[in-house]
C-alpha cells in the first residue's frame, strides 16, 4: 500500500510540471504523461525489489558481513536461512529429529527454468486473459470514437474504472482468503470466505449503483462543462450505474478463482466472454457506417453507436459472470460445495 501510494504520489506531482512545463522544464504535452507514469513505475519497481531482498525472497547483489568471524554470507544464503527460519511442520524430517529438508534456490539455467515453470504458466494465462479484456476495452473505445462519441464514452468509462477500483478491493480480500485456506487445505474455510466476499461485494456494488443514479445529472460535470456532452453520457451512465452490482460479483468471482490459482480456466472463461462482446461491437461499428451512408444526422449515429457500446460491455460481464458461476458453482471448482461438504465431513471424523 505504502509503495503504491508512493508511486500514485510521484505520477500526480510529475503529471502537471511535465505536462504543462514548469520554469525551466518545458511543456512535454502527452509524452509528459507518459514520462511521470514511466518514473513512477521504476521508482515502485525498485522499492519491491529492496523490499523483497530485505524479507529474504531474493537473493542479494552483493555478499552482507556476517555477525561472527567477518565472514561473507551470500544473498543465495540469506535466502535459504529465511526459508529454513519460516518452514512449516512438514518440512521436518519423518524422524522427528528436527533436520531441515528446505532446499536451496535454484542453480543454473535448468534449475531456475523448474522453479519458475509454474510462476511462468500462470503468468501466461493472466496475461492471455488481460489481453482479451483490453481487446474489447480497445474495440469499444475505436467504435465510440469513429461514431463521434469519443467524450460521452470517455466520461463512462472513467466512471466505470473509478468503481472497479473501488469493487476490487473485495476481490483482492477474498484472493487472500481463499488462498491462505487453500493453502492450509481448509476447503471449507476457502468456501465461507468466497461466499462472504461474495455477499459483500453484492452489497458495495448496489450501493455503489444506487448512489451513481441518485447522483444522476451530477456525475458528468464532474468531467465536463460542456451541456451537450453531459447529457450525450446520461443514458450510458445508467447502464454503468445498474451493471455495478453485476460487477461487482464478477470481481469478486475472479479474485476467488486467482486465489486458487485457477488462471487457465480464468484465461479460457474471458475469451468465452470476450468473443460475443467483440462480435456485438462489430456489429455497431457496421450499424454506424450504414447510418452514415444512408445521411442519419450526427448526433442520433454518435447516440445510437455509444448505446451499441454500453450493450456490448454489458455482454461482456454477463459472459464472464456466467463462465465464473459455472466454475464456482460446477463440482469441479477449486471451491466446489462437493468439496467443502467433504472437507467439514473429513473435519467432524477428526473431532469424533
Amino acid at each position: 500500500l505504502l509503495v503504491s501510494g508512493g508511486a500514485n504520489f510521484v505520477n500526480l506531482f510529475l503529471d502537471p510540471i511535465l505536462i504543462f512545463g514548469l520554469g525551466p522544464v518545458p511543456a512535454f504535452g502527452v509524452a509528459g504523461a507518459a514520462a511521470a507514469t514511466t518514473a513512477a513505475e521504476w521508482i515502485a519497481a525498485a522499492a519491491f525489489w529492496a523490499l523483497l531482498v530485505e524479507e529474504g525472497l531474493l537473493p542479494r547483489a552483493f555478499a552482507s558481513e556476517a555477525n561472527a568471524g567477518g565472514k561473507k554470507r551470500s544473498g543465495d544464503e540469506v535466502l535459504k536461512r529465511n526459508r529454513e527460519a519460516s518452514k512449516a511442520p512438514s518440512d521436518v524430517d519423518s524422524e522427528g529429529d528436527g533436520a531441515s529438508t528446505a532446499t536451496s534456490p535454484p542453480s543454473g539455467v535448468r534449475g531456475w527454468a523448474k522453479a519458475l515453470k509454474p510462476l511462468a504458466a500462470g503468468s501466461a494465462s493472466q496475461l492471455a486473459r488481460t489481453l482479451l479484456l483490453q481487446a474489447v476495452l480497445v474495440r469499444a473505445t475505436a467504435e465510440a470514437a469513429g461514431a463521434g462519441a469519443a467524450g460521452a464514452h470517455q466520461i463512462c468509462i472513467q466512471v466505470w474504472w473509478v468503481t472497479l477500483f473501488a469493487l476490487d478491493a473485495l476481490a483482492v480480500a477474498a484472493q487472500s482468503l481463499v488462498a491462505a485456506s487453500l493453502g492450509a487445505g481448509d476447503v471449507p474455510g476457502a468456501r465461507r470466505a468466497a461466499e462472504r466476499s461474495l455477499s459483500w461485494g453484492l452489497a458495495a456494488g448496489t450501493a455503489v449503483g444506487v448512489g451513481l443514479l441518485v447522483a444522476g445529472p451530477m456525475v458528468p460535470r464532474l468531467f465536463t462543462d460542456d451541456t451537450d456532452l453531459a447529457r450525450a453520457a446520461l443514458p450510458s451512465l445508467t447502464s454503468v450505474a445498474l451493471l455495478q452490482p453485476l460487477n461487482a460479483a464478477v470481481f469478486v468471482g475472479d479474485g476467488v478463482l486467482q486465489g486458487a490459482a485457477d488462471f487457465e480456466y480464468l484465461a479460457v472463461a474471458m475469451a468465452a466472454a470476450a468473443t460475443p462482446a467483440l462480435v456485438s461491437l462489430s456489429v455497431v461499428g457496421g450499424a454506424t457506417a450504414a447510418d452514415v451512408a444512408a445521411g442519419a444526422g450526427a448526433a442520433a449515429t454518435s447516440a445510437a453507436a455509444l448505446e451499441g457500446v454500453w450493450r456490448s460491455m454489458t455482454l461482456l460481464q454477463i459472459g464472464r459472470a456466467a463462465t465464473l458461476s459455472w466454475r464456482y458453482w460446477g463440482k469441479e471448482g477449486p471451491v466446489a460445495v462437493s468439496s467443502a461438504e467433504e472437507g467439514e465431513k473429513e473435519e467432524k471424523e477428526e473431532e469424533a
